[in-house]
């Protein structure tokens, strides 16, 4: 009778070992997972965050150009209004074609605006140009 018990006591004992075993490795298995799936999900919402901030910024350049184009248009109309008022007080004589100070003064003006911005882009200054000479 103490040989079944001794042989009992050391099949559970056994089988509490594999069991337990089996359970902790499934276990740091399942954690290992849980681990790398939350690291998965901070890596996903950093660069889902890195998006949106790109987004936001592509958005704010996007509405300071129209700003500044909206700007540059008004300024054209109305450097175009003044020139034609200028000129239209030189329509009295064609043949004679004298241009006062204000029209040399917008002509002048709107020259030097449209070399600033060939030269230097809307914004920021436009790169020199790279290439090989030929």
């Amino acid at each position: 009778m103490t040989a079944w018990i001794i042989v009992a006591s050391l099949v559970v004992s056994i089988s509490t070992y594999a069991a337990g075993n089996y359970l902790g490795y499934a276990r740091g298995q399942a954690d290992a997972q849980a681990t790398q799936a939350k690291q998965d999900v901070d890596t996903l919402t950093k660069a889902m965050q890195t998006t949106n901030d790109a987004i936001a910024a592509s958005n704010k350049a996007s509405i300071d150009m129209r700003n500044l184009l909206g700007q540059i248009e008004k300024s054209g109309q109305t450097s175009t209004k003044e020139l034609k008022n200028a000129l239209a007080k030189n329509h009295a004589d064609p043949v004679i074609c004298k241009f006062d100070a204000d029209s040399m003064r917008i002509i002048a003006e709107a020259r030097a605006r449209a070399a600033d911005r060939a030269a230097g882009g809307i914004r920021e200054t436009v790169p020199a140009a790279s290439g090989s000479d030929r």
